[in-house]
């Protein structure tokens, strides 16, 4: 074993040196032993999986077969009047043929691609951990890594460090997925490892699963994974003379025959396997109970599970940082504090989920509960108990959090993540927290009239100074009564919104695909009859319930409008700003805000051009593949791109002199330029179409924002003065209706 330092001090409540966490394992572990029918049983298995690509082989012979006893044998059809039909008969097999074996043999030599996001470990600077890991490889019997690798996956695994040149030694590299130690305790954390160490216990077993999983995991690639070379096959097809394209579309369907017949033995080659596979997932699962205990098996468990929520939550606040150019600089420790945001309601899913999921014919690994009945069995009281953070293990957590942080940013994001700024995860912990509480605000405060027909227009002196504070105080309480009356009727005008902006939307999928030419189905679109004039009749009658909601939500709007415009006023007043600590630094913050929210509200009548023209746009794209033929389809296409990037580039001229009012990783960016980083070209439909919905989406989030931003102020200077908020219900519906476009029928 590596030397290790005995005066590395650990926290207290637990082992106090580095020897003794190593120490800390009360005895040996019983073995795990595999009985002759469990090695028999993955010998067969594996001796399966390599007949099945060989099969594969075996077809690829014979269609180059038939294609040479083609080429020899049928010469003769040559001879003979109408020699131009004749040649292209001849050649049709030859070229299909030919095409054929090309993309047959290509997935054979489909190489895995290598993962850029991990971080090799040295030993000298993490010696706890090495010999930590070492003492656990010996313990249940398993190689001892020859790499430490980590990584920000929720996961760890054992593997051949060299792929099949590894296969014949003992060359494994851990690769240790640093969320689990951020958000595990060293108990839990051991299990784990011991459960991966535990799939390479036996020699023989080891090296059968390799070939399992390999074969497994070649099929699925090469079924499923798609190249420049298919690209390049679809468009010669639809490109050019009419009889050169029917040999193409001829070598596509053999192709797509060929991925069939691929799909069909790797289904087999997963059904053979999956057994085996799951009771080696018991295995090494023994491996974990007999190590840290049955009962921190099961909380481990649920600990994996919640941790998987967390990580979706994490990469969903990264999303939204990245539209400031901020990025925070150790996303495992994020990983882990997300765990205590996730939601009550969710937890209690996830628990149901694993007490209630059932194990599957075709399933890999067991279902949980499956697995923890069967970790209860052992009834293990575990030889490592000590329950320390399991970040104990390192010297430099944080260093490598960051590292792996960095490369996840690199592959997710490339070169443009330089320009980024990194902040602490406490620090952004501390901003969601900041940012939950204005949401929280903005239900309290807007309620209804925040997610209505219209933005919610502030009158332009709402920073004026206060004149009159007295009058100001009577405006505020008079319209607080006046919300309380409105509230019940909002709520239901807000519903009936949402629903009359559903019903718009999809009348005007309908129309633009009728107007292409396409047929579709009434139902899908909530339409009386699928034709041009029932979907013109229903976005009419949908534009008059919106403007009637419009007007009846007005006097709300207009109650909120002075509520608000009196509380930013009184915040002028000096006698009411003395008993606010951070007053100026309001004053400032809610100037900025206003300015950005009074710029984008003139913009709505673009905005909603750009949605409608987006919503076009999207319907047409869905119905694209099976209509490329369809010239009107083509046509009012090309018009959408070139109408939603007209929208983008006046909207970007807009908002381009509107300063951005919350902190920017870019220093004095524009409204603009937040939302719409450069206009694409209209005619890359990708990214014309990913510009506009994010600019919809970032603009969304901005207007939200702000409102949240004022509303937050404003509240506090009407508890400055003794009121207590109005009980106004929480606005849970401030997301557009869905737009997805329906797949219908061509004509």
């Amino acid at each position: 074993m590596s030397d290790v330092s005995s005066s590395a001090v650990l926290p207290e409540g637990g082992p106090h040196t580095a020897d003794d966490v190593l120490s800390a394992f009360e005895g040996e572990m019983t073995p795990v032993r595999a009985g002759p029918l469990y090695i028999l049983g993955l010998f067969v298995v594996a001796a399966a999986m390599v007949v099945l690509p060989l099969i594969y082989v075996v077809i690829i012979c014979c269609v180059a077969y038939g294609v040479y006893y083609h080429a020899t044998e049928n010469v003769g059809m040559l001879a003979g009047s109408g020699a131009r039909g004749r040649l292209l008969v001849f050649l049709t097999p030859l070229v299909v043929g030919g095409i054929l074996i090309l993309f047959m043999i290509k997935p054979l030599f489909a190489r895995q691609a290598k993962r850029g996001n991990t971080h090799s470990l040295d030993r000298s600077q993490e010696p706890l951990l090495f010999a930590f890991v070492e003492r656990l490889c010996r313990l249940v019997g398993a190689p001892v890594p020859r790499r430490i690798d980590v990584d920000c996956e929720v996961n760890a695994s054992a593997s051949f460090r060299r792929g099949l040149l590894s296969m014949f030694g003992r060359d494994l590299v851990l690769t240790l997925g640093l969320p689990l130690v951020a958000g595990m305790n060293l108990r839990q954390l051991t299990g784990v490892l011991a459960h991966e160490f535990g799939h390479f216990t036996q020699g023989a077993a080891m090296r059968l699963t390799y070939i399992i999983r390999s074969v497994n995991f070649w099929f699925a690639r090469v079924v499923y994974e798609r190249d420049s070379w298919d690209e390049r096959l679809i468009q010669w097809s639809q490109r050019g003379e009419s009889r050169l394209r029917l040999v193409l579309y001829l070598s596509r369907f053999f192709v797509w025959l060929t991925r069939r017949i691929l799909w069909a033995l790797m289904m087999v080659g997963h059904a053979i396997s999956c057994w085996m596979m799951r009771q080696m997932e018991y295995d090494a699962d023994r491996h974990e109970a007999r190590v840290a205990g049955s009962e921190t098996f099961e909380g481990t468990m649920s600990r994996l599970q919640m941790l998987g929520v967390a990580a979706q939550g994490a990469y969903a606040s990264l999303r939204e940082m990245w539209n400031e150019q901020t990025l925070v600089d150790n996303l495992p420790v994020l990983i882990a504090s997300e765990v205590g945001h996730i939601p009550d309601e969710v937890r209690a899913t996830v628990e149901k989920t694993i007490q209630q999921r059932k194990t599957g014919p075709l399933d890999t690994h067991p279902a949980d509960q499956c697995r923890i009945a069967s970790a209860r069995q052992e009834n293990a009281p575990g030889i490592f108990r000590v329950e320390q953070p399991a970040t104990v293990l390192f010297r430099d957590f944080e260093g490598a959090c960051q590292a792996a942080t960095r490369l996840v940013y690199e592959e997710l994001i490339g070169p443009q993540v330089a320009g980024a700024k990194l902040i602490s995860a406490s620090e952004l912990i501390g901003r969601q927290g900041r940012l939950q509480q204005q949401n929280e605000t903005l239900g309290r405060y807007f309620g209804p009239a925040a997610s209505m027909t219209r933005p919610l227009a502030l009158p332009a002196d709402c920073m004026a100074p206060c004149a009159d504070g007295e009058k100001n105080m009577r405006e505020l309480r008079q319209a607080r009564e006046q919300i309380e009356r409105q509230l019940p009727q909002a709520v239901r005008l807000r519903e009936a919104c949402h629903k009359a902006e559903s019903l718009r939307l999809d009348a005007l999928q309908a129309r633009v695909l009728l107007e292409s030419g396409l047929r579709i189905k009434a139902q899908d679109f909530h339409l009386v009859q699928p034709t041009l004039d029932a979907a013109t009749a229903s976005i009419d009658e949908a534009t008059e319930t919106l403007r009637i909601v419009d007007s009846e939500i007005e006097p709300l709007r207009s109650s909120v409008r002075m509520r608000l415009s009196s509380a930013l006023k009184l915040l002028n007043t000096p006698a009411l700003a003395e008993s606010i600590e951070d007053a100026i630094e309001l004053r400032e913050s809610a100037g900025r805000v206003l300015a950005a929210l009074h710029a984008t509200g003139k913009t709505d009548d673009m905005l909603r051009a750009l949605r409608g023209e987006l919503t076009a746009l999207r319907a047409l794209l869905v119905n694209l593949g099976a209509n490329q033929e369809n010239k009107k389809l083509i046509t009012r296409l090309q018009e959408s791109l070139s109408s939603v990037c007209n929208h983008l580039s006046a909207l970007r001229e807009q908002l381009s002199g509107v300063p951005y009012p919350f902190e920017h990783a870019q220093a004095g960016i524009s409204v603009g330029q937040y939302a719409i980083e450069s206009i694409p070209s209209k005619d890359d439909i990708r990214e014309t179409y990913g510009t506009a919905e994010e600019a919809l989406e970032k603009l969304d989030t901005l207007y939200f924002r702000c409102l949240a931003s004022l509303a937050s102020v404003a509240e506090r200077v009407e508890q400055a003065i003794g009121l207590e908020p109005v009980p106004m219900p929480a606005d849970k519906s401030t997301e557009r209706p869905d737009e997805d476009g329906k797949t219908v029928q061509a004509q």
